[in-house]
């Protein structure tokens, strides 16, 4: 596994009043990417949902003053722009933070993840535990927090362990300290089951809002129930029309002896480049005996030390649903461009200058029989 990691980072300082409320988004968004957004108004709003991203929580306004604070995640497709707009309900100042992430997991089938939301009333805010699902894995931690009033931007130090991307935003000085808000955020890189975020010192105490978020790492490229996996860049072991598959721990694609074996229930993949193909009903070749099996429609695997050939006018002694055969005392078909022959318990080889006369003779009977001569 390897740690989720942020790319980048966006604040907005939002000191002028608006019913929408127009976010800073990072630089250098591309497709793929996951985009956080954390908000909050200093005063009662309603947050909308900006089309294209999805809520983690919306509207929260449990601490003590009225304001109200959401957060969202979205999987960046690229087209995203420079900002964001969430339309509220009140003309009200605001801040806002953004956060890109790159090396995480697909967010369809493993979205972030963020603890109850803790309030108080104090300088010291202090976001709760959270145990991701799936236990133990590289996670990119993130602390989160909001709180009315004027404080210092971000605070002056950082929660223990928390030093990766510290930022702050805030809505100004301006007006009452009740018209006002911050929000400011921190991470971490962590190999755990649960995470526990320390509290984050503000230089003034008021009401408070913080979590703990979580990012997942991307799921593990591991063989499962026999299957192989291998990264983008490689070239796949086998061919063009499906997988050659083995249980853990066996060695792919490792013939012994004229015979190749899988996992069972998979359907074998069609190899080029001399490599046997054949159809699921098939069994595997078995170049034992005397005996060779194939499917109908493919052409006899090529031996290293030996080959079976024939020529194309010429048919096959007995064929049988895709299988050749015959008696250990036969010899085997003549061929074009070589000759295979063996006795009973021999091993196969290229026939060197020529057939033998006996060799031609057994040949010659062979296709009388075949004829129907006497």
């Amino acid at each position: 596994m390897a740690f989720p990691s942020i790319a980048g980072t966006a604040t907005t300082n939002g000191s002028t009043a608006a019913t929408n409320k127009i976010c800073n988004l990072p630089t250098g968004i591309v497709s793929g990417d996951l985009l956080l957004l954390l908000l909050r108004s200093a005063g009662a709003d309603t947050h909308s949902t900006p089309t294209g991203w999805t809520l983690l929580f919306l509207n929260s306004t449990a601490d003590a003053s009225d304001d109200t604070t959401s957060l969202w995640y979205r999987q960046a497709d690229g087209a995203e722009g420079g900002t964001v707009a969430v339309n509220g309900t009140s003309s009200l100042k605001y801040a806002a933070l953004a956060w890109r992430i790159t090396g995480h997991a697909n967010p369809a089938t493993q979205a972030p993840q963020f603890a109850t939301i803790v309030t108080g009333t104090s300088a010291s805010p202090n976001p709760g535990a959270l145990s991701p699902t799936g236990g133990a894995k590289d996670y990119l931690w993130i602390w989160m927090g909001g709180w009315e009033g004027e404080q210092t931007s971000p605070p002056a130090s950082n929660p223990t362990n928390y030093t990766l991307n510290v930022i702050g935003a805030n809505s100004g000085t301006g007006g009452a300290i009740a018209t006002n808000c911050r929000v400011a955020g921190a991470a971490r890189q962590l190999n755990a089951t649960s995470e526990d975020p320390p509290l984050w010192t503000i230089s003034v105490s008021d009401d408070w809002t913080a979590t703990t978020v979580a990012v997942h790492p991307p799921a593990p490229a591991s063989p499962t129930r026999g299957l192989v996996s291998w990264v983008e860049a490689e070239t796949p072991f086998v061919a063009t029309r499906g997988l050659l598959s083995w249980v853990e721990a066996e060695t792919p694609l490792a013939p012994t002896r004229g015979q190749v074996g899988w996992a069972e229930g998979e359907i074998p993949g069609a190899p080029t480049r001399g490599l046997l193909s054949w159809t699921e009903a098939e069994i595997p070749l078995q170049a034992t005996r005397g005996r060779v099996s194939w499917s109908e429609a493919e052409v006899p695997l090529a031996p290293t030390r030996g080959q079976v050939s024939w020529a194309e006018e010429e048919t096959p002694v007995a064929p049988t649903r895709g299988q050749l055969s015959w008696g250990e005392a036969e010899i085997p078909l003549a061929l074009t461009r070589g000759r295979v022959s063996w006795a009973e318990g021999e091993v196969p080889a290229v026939g060197q200058g020529g057939p033998s006369l006996s060799q031609r003779y057994a040949v010659m009977a062979a296709s009388r029989r075949r004829r129907g001569w006497t």
